[in-house]
């Protein structure tokens, strides 16, 4: 919403929903002051005439580099998203709108065109070591591409069961609610009604699903039926039977310590009372999640910081050669910080 020439506008109990990712920035903003509420979330809020916005928080300085700021790297796209690092550091994202996937080239302080998808969007990416890159596009297909040298996407064949030992590469970083989540686990589809990727009308409790392996590894996305909820995640993570990795719903408004059980059944914990689109944790024990702004939670979920972004922050993820470096994709540009621990 854009406020023009009004005042005493008031905003009771808001709830922002797009069915893609990152549609906005700011939810509600003053045209002329430049107040804004960048929560898609909110209980109450007043649009005040000459109001002008507050002066931006400082870095937290116990968990960032000294005289660390946001900086942006590069700009000029339609979503830099689906950020995902390999065992050197090196940080890879998407641009879906213009079929692209990148590589942050430090030496250069480029973002170079790793590889394209002709005529597909692809819209997360995840490394398999040694030198993997599993991507998903949004017409369901599955890819994978090398992490030493750019080149041509391969489309990766399914495999109908999983071989012993497989370790399933999931969806952390959701748009959508945690019930997909389940859903796509357990074999369950939906048959939704036209045009609606919500609304429902009938149950498919035998739902297709297949495993596509990065080559020359036991990593594999499980994916098959209507997609959800990879399609509209902005992270992945690699699963084995009882690991566990942070998981966040943008949708439920809340984060989770999530774990799969060798049958692949999900079991979650929550961690915090807040959801985003991505989370990220450090060796200090630190969680980064992006919710509007970074928020910071210590290793009990207790908020402890606010990191401000000039855009609304999508994706996360540790990189560089010492992985003190957070890298944060928005609606147009990659950003950077350096922090005081590593990423995990």
């Amino acid at each position: 919403v854009v406020v023009r020439n009004s005042d005493r506008i008031s905003f009771e109990n808001v709830k922002v929903f797009s069915q893609t990712r990152l549609a906005f920035d700011n939810a509600v903003q003053d045209e002329a002051g430049g107040a804004a509420v960048r929560p898609q979330f909110f209980t109450s809020y007043t649009v005040n005439k000459g109001a002008s916005a507050p002066v931006a928080s400082k870095v937290p300085a116990a968990l960032f580099a000294p005289e660390a700021k946001v900086e942006q790297l590069a700009t000029g796209f339609s979503n830099a998203t689906g950020l995902t690092a390999d065992g050197a550091g090196q940080v890879f994202f998407t641009d879906a709108v213009n079929h692209l996937i990148y590589h942050w080239n430090e030496t250069s302080r480029k973002a170079e065109k790793w590889a394209e998808i002709p005529g597909g969007q692809p819209m997360v990416l995840g490394f398999v070591p040694p030198s993997s890159l599993l991507a998903v596009s949004y017409e369901k297909y599955i890819y994978s591409l090398s992490t030493t040298a750019a080149g041509e996407a391969q489309p990766v064949d399914e495999t109908a069961a999983p071989v012993p030992q497989t370790k399933l590469m999931l969806p952390v970083g959701l748009h959508n609610e945690l019930t997909v989540m389940h859903d796509m686990l357990e074999h369950r589809g939906y048959t939704y009604i036209a045009t609606s990727n919500t609304a429902t009308s009938s149950v498919i409790p035998d739902e297709h699903r297949g495993y596509f392996y990065a080559p020359g590894t036991l990593t594999a996305i499980m994916a098959g039926g209507t997609g959800r909820p990879i399609l509209q995640s902005s992270q992945m993570a690699a699963f084995a039977p009882g690991e566990t990795h942070y998981l966040t719903s943008e949708d439920d408004g809340r984060t989770y310590l999530a774990t799969v059980d060798s049958n692949w059944k999900l079991t979650t914990k929550v961690f915090a009372e807040r959801g985003g689109t991505s989370v990220v944790s450090d060796a200090a024990g630190n969680v980064y999640l992006a919710s509007g702004q970074i928020l910071i939670f210590d290793k009990s979920g207790k908020q402890i910081g606010v990191l401000e972004v000039p855009e609304r922050p999508g994706s996360l993820a540790f990189g560089g050669p010492d992985k003190r470096t957070l890298y944060i994709g928005a609606r147009s540009s990659l950003y950077a910080i350096h922090t005081q621990a590593a990423g995990q």
